[in-house]
């Protein structure tokens, strides 16, 4: 049989206990007029600070990744309040500004967790958006899983090449997902 190249994708997953709990939150803040609306805001984020730094957290740098809480307020925004008119069936304005900073609590020392939940809690111009679990890029589950996802590739190509009467011989290519297809580097191995 001549050389075939066969193209496999190999997936795997594990459970663990995550390292890192995100909360993305919103303090937001409503006034007449712009300026008022973005103090208010200003004062509200200092207040959500000052919460997370009696727990001990810190402003989030490249130098506090892996502390056991941080945050960062990422971007502010203003907009006009409206509502919608049912009887004219437009959005009218209400008359006010709403201030908007957009906020990210990381926290690693997941027992902190609930004290965090109450700490923000009580903090009436914050939101809660969404929380997202993180496994970081060092945890030892990733080698495991990395090894289980190239062991179902190979089986994969193994079962094509039975089925075209042949065999693996090589591994030109391996790479995470999407790397071979965006233009990412790649990783190549010979077996």
């Amino acid at each position: 049989m001549s050389d075939v190249v066969i193209s496999v994708r190999g997936e795997a997953s594990s459970v663990v206990a995550p390292d890192v709990a995100l909360l993305a939150c919103h303090v937001q803040t409503r006034a007449p007029d712009k300026a008022p609306a973005l103090a208010a805001a200003a004062g509200d984020l200092r207040t959500v600070e000052a919460a997370l730094a009696s727990l001990g957290g810190v402003v989030a740098t490249s130098e506090s990744r892996r502390v056991p809480l941080s945050w960062a307020a990422s971007s502010v925004h203003t907009q006009e309040e409206s509502y919608w008119d049912r009887h004219t069936e437009q959005q009218r304005p209400t008359g006010q500004i709403v201030a908007t900073v957009d906020v990210q609590v990381r926290v690693r020392d997941l027992d902190l967790l609930s004290q965090v939940g109450d700490a923000l809690a009580g903090q009436q111009s914050l939101q809660l958006g969404h929380v997202g679990w993180v496994v970081d890029d060092d945890n030892p589950a990733w080698p495991r899983v990395r090894a289980d996802a190239i062991r179902t590739a190979l089986q994969r190509a193994r079962d094509y090449a039975a089925a075209l009467g042949g065999s693996v011989t090589t591994v030109s290519q391996i790479a995470d997902s999407g790397l071979l297809s965006h233009g990412g580097e790649q990783q190549s191995a010979s077996m």
